[in-house]
């Protein structure tokens, strides 16, 4: 029986270009072509088409009915072991063997992913693997093992990191011995003629089962765990040689987990809730080409490299040994990119903690234009990167007439706090002064000034963050987190109106 998706096995029309043979043929995402075709064949399904958009909103209700019989309910009733051997005879029946295979890859690749982690770490931490032969396997648990082992290693390592005063680091020399392809075949997933299922859909009709067998605490752990697959991809970023496969034979192996079309998805999304949702492989699974096929050789870090390369034999300020690989950095521009673009609210300490590994990483990269490019593909990135390194550069990365616009404002600015006469100062552009202004309804700017109206800052606690509840900037030493609506947030401290009234006694006690 052939598994040649559709889109392989119908020509190239220049007047209606399939979307998922583009996809296919793209080689800026690091998949074998094994994994990228069952993805794209599971994705383009037409149970995914024509039945998920039924689905999804009988689910949803589903979930919202269940949660109200679990009132009523003992708080800890559970049927964990019933429900995974349902899931197997599901999965078993009706499910596609394309769905089979990412889900019994997503087991093995995450355990291999926890294992690199927990070898190369400064306190070395013990995994359980999770590598299910077949889809009978699942019936042990398997699926709410995952969350507890997700859970538990993120602890276990921390904990250990803690006791030893130690932080990730980078690591002279990467273990990669754990990194291999699974031994699953396409060919051994179930093939009846009931199995049609793509993979989202199946997850959507498991879900609300998923949510009436387990206990709530099993199920919302569940439903937060993709929370922790950006902090698992920092880990694994935290070593320099982690973006590369140790040689081109296993190369294949780490690049070989699913990833979701839709770049992820926020807690609580189904997707989320029993682990398989296809992720992102984490950074070393096997480094982003270019079209050269190669990575991304760099040299050292300044804006005026990347931008001006004409300017480069000015440039003496250069690290003696710069890094020349960006896929670590790419990584972690991916990462901030899909933080700030999330549907829904991102918590301050993690994205705080991608802006500074992200920080880390310039200060060790080399310019080039392989660096410009990445950073035109990553415009919050891109805006990192312009700040750290304004003092030499200005606004590098900016449009030409915002950047000169804001040039000459601050000269002027400079000049009249120094006393010089207006006379002898530089010549305003003739396109005058840009002043910022809000429309009457006052939800959008009619024009604006360019630059941030908040201060540089070179070290981390000087820096300024908006408070959730007033939106006031305020420097972090002034700042607290609390919970919010079930979520940790930044806010004044001790209170807005409190640090307001302490401002004003400052600012007239000074003055």
């Amino acid at each position: 029986m052939s598994r040649t998706p559709e889109f392989l096995t119908q020509g190239h029309d220049e007047r209606d270009p399939s979307p998922w043979l583009a996809l296919y043929l793209d080689q800026s995402t690091p998949l074998p072509d094994n994994v990228k075709s069952a993805w794209l064949a599971d994705s383009s399904s037409g149970s995914r088409q024509y039945l998920l958009p039924f689905l999804r909103p009988i689910a949803r209700l589903t979930i919202i009915l269940i949660q109200i019989v679990k009132v009523f309910v003992p708080r800890n009733w559970s049927h964990s072991m019933l429900l995974h051997r349902f899931l197997a005879w599901g999965l078993n029946r009706f499910v596609s063997p394309e769905a089979n295979w990412l889900i019994l890859r997503h087991f093995h690749l995450g355990s291999q992913v926890l294992a690199f982690i927990g070898r190369n770490s400064p306190a070395p931490v013990a995994t359980n693997p999770l590598e299910p032969a077949d889809i009978d396997a699942l019936k042990d648990e398997m699926f709410l093992k995952h969350d507890l082992n997700l859970f538990n290693f993120v602890i276990r390592l921390n904990t250990a990191l803690r006791e030893k005063g130690l932080a990730l680091c980078k690591t002279e020399k990467v273990d990669f011995s754990m990194i291999k392809e699974p031994g699953l075949r396409l060919e051994d997933m179930p093939h009846g003629k009931l199995n049609f299922l793509d993979l989202q859909s199946a997850i959507e009709l498991f879900t609300p089962l998923y949510q009436l067998m387990l206990t709530d605490n099993d199920f919302w752990r569940a439903a937060n765990s993709l929370q922790l697959d950006e902090t698992i991809g920092i880990y694994t970023a935290t070593h320099p040689e982690c973006a590369r496969a140790p040689d081109p034979g296993q190369q294949q192996a780490p690049a070989g987990a699913p990833v979701d079309p839709a770049g992820g998805a926020p807690a609580g999304d189904p997707r989320a809730l029993d682990g398989n949702a296809p992720q992102p492989a984490p950074a070393h699974a096997g480094g982003a080409k270019n079209r050269r096929g190669g990575g991304f050789p760099v040299r050292a870090a300044t804006c005026i490299d990347v931008c001006c390369p004409q300017m480069q034999t000015m440039d003496t300020t250069h690290n003696p040994s710069p890094k020349t690989d960006l896929a670590v950095t790419q990584v972690l521009a991916q990462l901030l990119e899909r933080l700030e673009h999330s549907a829904v609210p991102v918590g301050a300490e993690q994205y705080r903690s991608v802006v500074e590994h992200l920080v880390h990483e310039f200060e060790d990269v080399a310019p080039g234009a392989d660096l410009g490019r990445l950073l035109d593909a990553y415009p919050a990135a891109s805006e990192v990167y312009e700040n750290l390194n304004y003092q030499h550069a200005g606004l590098c990365r900016s449009a030409l007439d915002a950047s000169l616009a804001a040039e000459v404002s601050a000269r002027e600015a400079i000049a009249r706090a120094m006393g010089v006469p207006k006379r002898t100062r530089t010549r305003r552009m003739a396109k005058g002064e840009v002043k910022t202004a809000v429309v009457a309804d006052g939800l959008r700017y009619k024009s604006k000034t360019p630059g941030s109206p908040f201060r540089a800052s070179a070290s981390f606690s000087g820096a300024t963050m908006s408070c959730f509840m007033c939106g006031k900037h305020r420097v972090r030493s002034q700042l607290r987190t609390r919970q919010v609506l079930g979520k940790s947030q930044t806010v004044c401290a001790p209170s807005c109106k409190a640090l307001d009234e302490a401002l004003e006694q400052s600012e007239a006690s000074s003055g």
